[in-house]
């Protein structure tokens, strides 16, 4: 839900025009799209890749992109914070799942070859576009983190009292319950 529905959205409301907010966001709360996000390139970009924009026309590669793989659009930022949105399917569109140590998210490199892409406005003016939906990113990347932990801790307290060994619960040892 990061990419999709809280950093694509905050970005189109941030720096979209009317018309970018009335046409993304109402296919975006309908699912009729779904949106991939890649701002690596704002945060720390990579010396073999990068985006360039010029004449509608986006360039290059964007590392780190997520939900890439289910995604029918993509939000994507060059070093400057510029926030471009590109149709998936666009035939100089190019997909390249990465492997990371995080199974629990898709992230893919996109590799952009004449692809027409459409500037959201208002991110060309400022870096506050981009960084609030960072932000806003970041914010949810925690919540979910925080309720996984919880949902682990619970896990083993409940495993904890109906494992048993030597006869009893291995909750009631001393050494398990100061864990």
């Amino acid at each position: 839900f990061i990419a999709p529905y809280v950093m694509a959205p905050t970005a189109i409301m941030a720096a979209g025009n009317q018309a970018q907010k009335e046409n993304y966001l109402t296919k975006i709360a309908s699912n009729e799209i779904l949106v991939g996000v890649g701002f690596s390139e704002f945060i720390g970009s990579r010396n073999d890749a990068g985006l360039t924009f010029a004449e509608g026309v986006l360039e290059g590669r964007a590392m780190f992109v997520m939900d890439a793989q289910v995604a029918t659009h993509f939000l994507l930022a060059d070093n400057l914070g510029q926030i471009f949105i590109v149709d998936a399917k666009d035939s100089g569109v190019k997909v390249v799942t990465l492997t990371t140590v995080d199974k629990t998210r898709l992230y893919a490199e996109i590799v952009c070859k004449d692809v027409p892409a459409e500037l959201l406005e208002l991110s060309s003016l400022s870096a506050d576009p981009i960084s609030k939906s960072i932000d806003a990113g970041r914010i949810m990347l925690a919540a979910d983190t925080l309720g996984d932990s919880q949902a682990m801790i619970d896990q083993a307290v409940d495993y904890a009292k109906e494992r048993k060994q030597f006869g009893r619960a291995i909750g009631s040892f001393q050494a398990v319950k100061h864990m």
